[in-house]
């Protein structure tokens, strides 16, 4: 399968709910293995998937041309980061955006 683009996001919402089933237990694994418990890994996921919904809806879509599994990516590595910051943890990695 071809990856979904915001841009493929904008042209055909209906897409979105194929992005969010394939990718929330991913993103949760994610976020997990990388920063927070699992819990917190929900929340941080469902918010990026809200703000996702968010700019596709509105069609506020900075850059058309980038993956909607990266741009998922890069948005849960900053919340995690901020997360980790916020309760004064020591994050692992975040030096940089290692692994995507």
């Amino acid at each position: 399968m071809a990856q979904i683009t915001l841009g493929n996001l904008e042209d055909t919402p209906t897409l979105l709910h194929q992005v969010i089933e394939e990718n929330t237990r991913p993103m949760i694994q994610y976020c997990v293995r990388r920063f927070v418990n699992e819990e917190e890994a929900k929340d941080l996921v469902q918010n990026a998937l809200l703000k996702l919904i968010e700019i596709v809806e509105e069609g506020n879509i900075p850059k058309k041309d980038v993956p909607a599994i990266a741009w998922m990516c890069k948005e849960l590595w900053g919340r995690c980061i901020d997360f980790g910051r916020q309760g004064g943890r020591v994050i692992a990695g975040e030096e940089g955006f290692a692994g995507f």
